[in-house]
């Protein structure tokens, strides 16, 4: 289990926005063997005020100068690992 600060760059096709974030993250791991782990992670990001200039928004004849938003990431993992 994790909770603690995080940086999160989003690209837009004209700007970026680069923006500290909280994230939190838990998981399970299980050794098959003294070698080979299997683990399950979730994963959840924070970012608030994002802001992205001169985006193209939908529909695609609305442009806008400046988009302000809060933006969460969900992400689970699971996936193999060899320890050596």
């Amino acid at each position: 289990m994790g909770l603690g600060p995080g940086l999160v760059m989003l690209y837009g096709e004209a700007d970026s926005a680069k923006n500290f974030s909280l994230e939190v993250e838990a998981g399970v791991r299980y050794m098959f063997t003294k070698h080979l782990g299997g683990f399950l992670e979730y994963k959840f990001s924070k970012q608030w005020s994002v802001e992205l200039e001169s985006q193209q928004l939908a529909p695609a004849t609305v442009t806008a100068s400046k988009a302000v938003f809060d933006f969460d990431r969900h992400q689970v993992v699971v996936g193999l690992a060899y320890h050596f």
